[in-house]
């Protein structure tokens, strides 16, 4: 690790590498289960994993909404500052964790070092 480099960029690196080692596939949209059941399923283990934006789950607990863009609420890039480096995963894991889930950020197109 360069020492200059942010701890969130190692995690991130480290779980790429991880995620990289595992078989995935993608099947059709409805073909195991409807778009906004995509939690359930990985909930219940009838699925491996899902990618969606938090925001669908409040239904389930209005604490997710915090994990993703809403109004009025934070920008992208701060979700993943909070996240990275703030004690978001951790609220984020306890939440996730009463549901069978391990979230994780994917991606997000604000977090760009300043030249």
């Amino acid at each position: 690790m360069a020492e200059d480099e942010p701890l969130g960029n190692v995690k991130r690196r480290q779980l790429l590498g991880a995620a990289a080692a595992i078989a995935t596939g993608a099947v059709a949209a409805g073909e195991l289960v409807g778009a906004l059941e995509c939690f359930d399923a990985a909930s219940s283990g009838a699925a491996d994993m899902y990618h969606g934006a938090e925001y669908y789950w409040q239904g389930k607990s209005k604490a997710f909404s915090f994990f993703t863009a809403v109004p009025m609420g934070m920008t992208s890039g701060e979700i993943m500052a909070w996240v990275d480096h703030g004690d978001g995963q951790q609220i984020w894991d306890e939440l996730s964790a009463e549901f069978n889930i391990k979230a994780f950020q994917l991606a997000c197109a604000a977090s760009r070092r300043p030249k």
